[in-house]
């Protein structure tokens, strides 16, 4: 299995980070991404990946961060998307739920961040939390993207999922696709084509049932895909190798080192 979205570099990992992912390669987990949040962060995402030979990032600026964006930082992921692990640009996009920076930064950053990518010719990891109009519309205005990209921890309606389908991009599900309250995000679940399904953890964040409370981390993938394969009424080796191939062909993985 490929952990599509993980954070393993963050503190919450600091005391037993080795034994983390001595547990995700014990559960199956043969590939992961750790997925950076802003120039520092994604640069720590980039040291760690180059100590374990499964392990890629991505260079990205969160839309909480934008207020922070510089010339700089911008510089510092410009550098970092040339590393042969990185894999993607991301994670970056708009999030009008919490509004941690204003909505003006939010797009400027997202659409450098849409350029940088098309520049690289790298797939896109993409945050958006009621933002799904003003997240079309940028894309539709910015595009087309080559390289395509994820909807990470998608949480939309089936019209934005349907407008996302549309511009090329992959559908990925965490965790909370196992909560007893997710039956609409099931049902969103079972519309998505099989070729364009992608499975993460996002962790620490959205551990799956039946861990759900404690801190999450990339062995209890496994979850979400039986989940998923419930949804699709597949077997789970069946789930498992497709949305596998998803994630090798979106992230070239086979093109990268280490893998």
């Amino acid at each position: 299995m490929i952990d599509t979205h993980c954070h393993l570099h963050f503190s919450e990992y600091d005391q037993d980070r080795e034994t983390v992912f001595q547990r995700s390669w014990n559960s199956g987990i043969k590939t992961l991404i750790l997925v950076g949040c802003d120039a520092e962060d994604s640069g720590q995402a980039m040291k760690l990946a180059q100590n374990f030979d499964g392990a890629f990032f991505s260079a990205g600026f969160h839309p909480h961060e934008a207020a922070r964006w510089d010339l700089d930082k911008k510089q510092k992921l410009e550098e970092l998307s040339l590393h042969p692990k990185c894999v993607a640009i991301g994670e970056v996009g708009l999030d009008y739920y919490r509004n941690l920076s204003p909505k003006e930064d939010q797009q400027k950053v997202f659409i450098e961040m849409l350029n940088l990518a098309k520049s690289r010719q790298l797939p896109l990891i993409i945050h958006c939390r009621q933002a799904g109009d003003e997240m079309v519309s940028l894309l539709k205005e910015q595009g087309p993207f080559p390289s395509s990209g994820v909807m990470h921890c998608f949480s939309g309606d089936s019209k934005y999922l349907k407008d996302c389908l549309k511009l090329g991009f992959y559908i990925s599900f965490a965790g909370n696709l196992t909560f007893p309250n997710a039956q609409e995000l099931r049902d969103r679940a079972a519309e998505v084509p099989m070729e364009r399904l992608l499975a993460e953890t996002d962790c620490p964040y959205l551990t799956p049932v039946p861990f759900r409370g404690k801190r999450n981390e990339p062995g209890f993938l496994s979850h979400t895909v039986r989940k998923l394969a419930e949804i699709r009424n597949l077997p789970f080796e069946e789930m498992s190798d497709g949305i596998s191939q998803n994630a090798r062909r979106l992230f070239k993985l086979g093109h990268h080192a280490g893998n």
